[in-house]
């Protein structure tokens, strides 16, 4: 657990935390994106196979490739990977807006952390295996590369998805 800093908030700490949140949406979308094209090319492929066996006769492999196309079918319309990917992509593009406000010379540190506050109150649920590949990569584009964390097998997996 980490201990609450001793000195003020400063615009630059706003600012990452405003990039780490953009960044985790950014790889969600990827994520979500890739995943939608996947699934779209199994259903295209399996129920390809499908069409040729039952025109060609075989059985045994009609019933594989139904159960194929039936299975990321089903899993096509309950995950909409394609919606979710839309959704980041929204929440992205609201997270940008704001680092466009941190210039500003009217803007405080409480009101960009309010701000902050009410766009990621309505998000859509995360996956928490990007959590550190979006860490390190905000750390990347900020020059603070002796920050970055180790990753999991896991969180290694969802990052070269992503």
């Amino acid at each position: 657990m980490t201990e609450d800093a001793d000195y003020p908030r400063s615009l630059y700490e706003v600012r990452m935390d405003i990039c780490f949140k953009a960044k985790v949406h950014a790889l969600h979308e990827r994520l979500y994106a890739r995943l939608d094209k996947g699934v779209k090319a199994i259903e295209l492929i399996a129920s390809s196979g499908a069409f040729y066996a039952v025109t060609a006769g075989y059985t045994g492999t009609t019933k594989v490739c139904a159960l194929i196309v039936t299975t990321f079918v089903l899993l096509s319309l309950v995950y909409d990977f394609g919606g979710r990917a839309r959704e980041m992509r929204d929440m992205m593009r609201n997270y940008m807006q704001l680092l466009s406000e941190v210039d500003r010379e009217d803007i405080t540190v409480a009101s960009l952390d309010r701000n902050l506050a009410l766009i990621g109150r309505d998000g859509p649920t995360l996956i928490n295996g990007l959590a550190k590949p979006a860490y390190n990569q905000n750390l990347a584009t900020h020059g603070r590369y002796s920050y970055a964390l180790p990753l999991s097998r896991w969180e290694r997996l969802l990052q070269g998805i992503a």
